[in-house]
């Protein structure tokens, strides 16, 4: 019974590394489909103006963005009604549900709050500095994964091993 313990904790624990790894890696892809957003939404400002409920509306049906859970739910929060109360409230509803930190999520709600509010250049003056703080955060993040994921499995695994020893 001790060896099942001990074989359980040593699994448990190791897989807090894994998962910290996880994260960062969820962090990378979330803020690439953020840095597509943005992308996206400079080119369609480019096209010709428009509201700008619509136009996320129609990046939601974009290729390379459907299915990005933002846009899902700015959609199904958005109806008519005040473009930005529904982007904020889609901004808290998918802070809820994925991993970016806290600075992250701010950064896209400004740019939601913002969105729409300008002329044609400072519209895309905004969008390229929402950009460039992505591709910021981007780099950060794959420093990260190369630096620190090797070091949370290996020290988390340690950890777990130990552990399963000492309880033997």
């Amino acid at each position: 019974m001790r060896w099942l313990g001990a074989i359980l904790l040593a699994v448990s624990v190791s897989s807090v590394g894994f998962l910290q790894t996880r994260i960062l890696v969820l962090c990378r892809r979330e803020l690439g489909r953020m840095r597509l957003f943005a992308q996206e939404t400079a080119g369609k400002i480019r096209l010709g103006r428009m509201e700008a409920e619509r136009l996320l509306c129609l990046l939601a049906e974009e290729e390379a963005l459907r299915g990005w859970l933002f846009l899902s739910l700015f959609c199904e929060s958005a109806g008519g009604g005040d473009f930005r109360a529904a982007f904020a409230h889609a901004a808290e509803r998918y802070g809820q549900a994925c991993p970016l930190p806290g600075e992250d999520l701010a950064r896209l709600g400004a740019f939601g709050a913002a969105l729409g509010s300008g002329d044609l250049e400072e519209e895309l003056r905004r969008c390229a500095c929402f950009e460039e703080a992505l591709e910021r955060r981007i780099r950060e993040t794959e420093e990260a994964l190369r630096k620190k994921a090797p070091l949370y499995q290996t020290l988390w695994c340690c950890i777990g091993v130990l552990g399963g020893i000492f309880l033997l």
